[in-house]
């Protein structure tokens, strides 16, 4: 297709993009047809425009109950991290709806001596370099798979996954017992494609 619509259009891009690289990155599967750069709704702009909307038909109690279920939903999140027995580590501490954590390979655990909180800044340069990689493998393998789509950024040097739990709907279910096994089960991680 093509028009101001189509995939090859940089009419809306040139309108829209932020180029927010956090946001759309190159490295996922069929990134051609990632349209976000091309919305409206992904713009900043937008952002004040569903807020007033939302509150409006929400009210103050309604905003107030979907802020409370995200941060239970981020802390059931943070407890099922400290249950993976090092599989997952916290890279950013926090108690609010964002919850950043990386995935540790079975031959580098435990990488934290306690608790479960990582501080990349104590890592030797091969175990760093090596968890930056692993990180664009598992994402590609849950995209292979279709077990799941999560990004991931650069948060103190090192790849992280990114969860915020902002969905009403979440359940503690939706977020059951770490798949570590399954991430790194099935066959040695590539490199990330680019």
């Amino acid at each position: 297709m093509h028009g101001p619509l189509g995939q090859g259009s940089t009419q809306l891009t040139s309108c829209f993009a932020t180029g927010a690289d956090y946001l759309f990155q190159p490295d996922k599967l069929n990134r051609e047809y990632d349209s976000g750069d091309r919305t409206f709704q992904c713009a900043r702009r937008i952002d004040v425009l569903k807020l007033w909307l939302t509150w409006k038909v929400r009210g103050d109690r309604g905003f107030a109950e979907r802020t409370d279920h995200a941060v239970a939903m981020a802390d059931h999140i943070r407890a099922r991290i400290s249950e993976s027995d090092g599989g997952f580590v916290l890279v950013v501490s926090g108690s609010f709806s964002n919850v950043v954590f990386a995935w540790v390979p079975p031959h580098l655990r435990p990488l934290v001596s306690t608790g479960y909180e990582l501080d990349p800044g104590a890592l030797d340069a091969g175990v760093e370099s090596e968890l930056r990689g692993v990180t664009a493998a598992v994402k590609a393998r849950m995209q292979e798979q279709g077990t799941g789509m999560i990004g991931f950024q650069p948060v103190h040097g090192l790849n992280a996954f990114c969860m915020i739990s902002i969905s009403p709907t979440l359940q503690p279910d939706d977020v059951g017992p770490p798949r570590r096994d399954r991430l790194g089960g099935a066959g040695p991680l590539r490199p990330a494609l680019t």
